[in-house]
């Protein structure tokens, strides 16, 4: 069922492995699909050429006002045909985006400017409360590299402005396509540098594991700037097989099934969370016609098994869990020859050049079926995080394996199952929280004394984020507590669900914190 081969740290030497840039790659996209529908926005769709010839566009500007290939910028655009083009129009000059989220506050985005000096920042906002644009603003008021800042309008403008670019450095494969974003202990997310050939190698062999082609139509539910959404196999890797995307922003049930009607969609990426809620709402409405779903793909965090057991007979097409992390390594199986719905499994390496390993606490390589902590290398797995060598310290072992956090089992044939974290980080609904992080942002108010932030159970969610305090005199309010962290920028979906006040806090025999006590303090068990 797998082939396992072995990785000899030569990514060139890997069977379908190209040495192609994204620029490069979108020039054979046109001459294979050139008026096919590329990509479907809210007002207008694009062809391939069309893609191909806006991106030109928005380089030329780019390149006028003083970006070049290595200069880092802020990509803070929600999912639309501007996000696609701007992606491409940096992809092909060599400009490395980070790829941060539209809930993504000064806080965040102030730090990111920090650590990678970025010299420009493209934003956009589709709905006012997001205020992307303000928070582009203000992060510049205290950040003198950045030098270009494009806002929405700006952006569409210089998309259909047809200019003849000059003569630029471009980038090769080896270079930087992005930095994708990971959690961080701090307040500084760790960066992960995603290369133009270990991105499309991944594209590829995760798209030809979906059996992807041109008939096929991704919706885009989740952000864009999401690895998951981006390219397993996503946006990116849809593209590469001829296929269409639909760039939505929104996770309504109603509006998601109105999508896969309208666009005849194939198939779409969901974090259980948003899963659960679209099945719930397609048993009591059944309007939609979505017989054109092949298979709904989720990942992201566990899938509770209630969930897992109702989603194929309510969507009436395959479920494939997968398991992904930004820094590389994924795993599902094929639509046609995925087991049964009671599996459990997040199925087989997408490369038969990745490398799993399950160990025991003291570093020890357990044998098949053993419940261990993970571990990862290969042709599209991350060496080391951008300008952080505290986390590389931390995040690989000594011979280059990336150490992914997650327990796991592996059987004789190579299927993964997920089994949990061994780390704290708090996964709500897909969305990674480290507690050392939010409990320094909290300990910043002058009403509290010391913070514990633990992860609770959350049927639809995964976890809620509990906030334990000891507080001066008297309690804090919610709602007062998520006023203070807004007042710092903190991203909205950090923001503690529920708080406590408790006096102390229990201790372990070794005088740490007993998180998992305050959690039961909290629920009453």
């Amino acid at each position: 069922m797998f082939e396992k081969k072995k990785y000899n740290g030569v990514q060139e030497d890997c069977e379908g492995w190209r040495s192609i840039t994204y620029g490069d790659l979108i020039k054979e996209l046109v001459e294979k699909y050139g008026d096919r529908v590329a990509a479907i926005g809210e007002e207008e769709e694009i062809t391939y050429e069309q893609l191909d010839k806006m991106s030109d566009n928005l380089l030329g500007y780019l390149l006028e006002q003083g970006l070049k290939k290595g200069d880092i910028v802020i990509m803070q655009i929600p999912n639309s045909l501007e996000m696609l083009v701007s992606l491409f129009a940096l992809y092909k000059g060599g400009i490395v985006p980070v790829m941060t989220l539209p809930a993504h506050g000064v806080y965040e985005i102030g730090a990111i400017c920090d650590l990678s000096e970025a010299k420009g920042y493209l934003c956009m906002d589709t709905f006012c409360h997001r205020g992307c644009e303000q928070v582009a603003k203000e992060v510049a008021k205290s950040h003198s590299s950045l030098k270009t800042l494009m806002f929405g309008a700006d952006i569409t403008r210089e998309m259909h402005e047809m200019r003849k670019l000059s003569d630029y450095e471009k980038p090769t494969y080896k270079d930087m396509a992005m930095l994708l974003l990971s959690g961080g202990t701090t307040g500084i997310p760790k960066m992960i540098p995603r290369t133009h050939g270990d991105y499309i190698y991944d594209n590829i062999v995760i798209g030809e594991r979906c059996e992807l082609s041109k008939k096929d139509v991704f919706l885009s539910v989740l952000p864009a700037s999401h690895n998951f959404t981006l390219g397993n196999p996503g946006i990116l890797g849809t593209l590469y097989y001829g296929g269409t995307v639909v760039m939505t922003d929104t996770v309504s049930p109603m509006e998601i099934f109105e999508n896969v009607e309208t666009y005849q969609v194939t198939y779409t990426a969901m974090v259980p969370a948003v899963l659960g809620m679209c099945i719930n709402y397609r048993m009591e409405d059944q309007e939609e016609d979505i017989s054109s779903l092949r298979f709904v793909m989720t990942g992201g965090a566990m899938l509770p098994k209630e969930i897992e057991d109702k989603a194929e007979d309510v969507l009436g097409c395959t479920l494939l869990q997968i398991y992904g992390t930004a820094e590389g390594l994924n795993t599902c199986y094929r639509p046609s020859d995925r087991l049964t719905k009671d599996s459990g499994k997040q199925g087989i390496p997408i490369s038969p050049y990745d490398e799993i390993l399950i160990l025991d606490e003291d570093g020890n390589v357990l044998p098949p079926g053993k419940k261990g902590a993970m571990v990862t290398k290969g042709p599209y797995t991350i060496s080391g995080y951008y300008k952080n060598p505290t986390a590389n310290e931390t995040a690989f072992t000594s011979d280059g394996y990336y150490k992914t956090g997650d327990l796991a089992v592996l059987n004789e044939r190579y299927e993964l199952t997920l089994m949990g974290r061994c780390v704290e980080q708090i996964n709500k609904g897909g969305e990674k929280i480290m507690p050392s992080e939010l409990e320094n942002c909290i300990r910043k108010s002058n009403v509290i004394k010391d913070c514990s932030v633990v992860g609770i159970p959350d049927q639809e969610l995964g976890n809620l984020v509990l906030a334990a305090v000891i507080t001066e005199d008297g309690e804090i309010s919610l709602k007062e507590m998520q006023e203070f962290l807004k007042q710092q920028g903190v991203a909205k979906y950090k923001w503690p669900d529920k708080v406590l006040t408790m006096k102390t806090f229990p201790l372990t025999a070794v005088g740490k914190v007993d998180k998992k006590k305050i959690a039961k303090v909290f629920t009453g068990e």
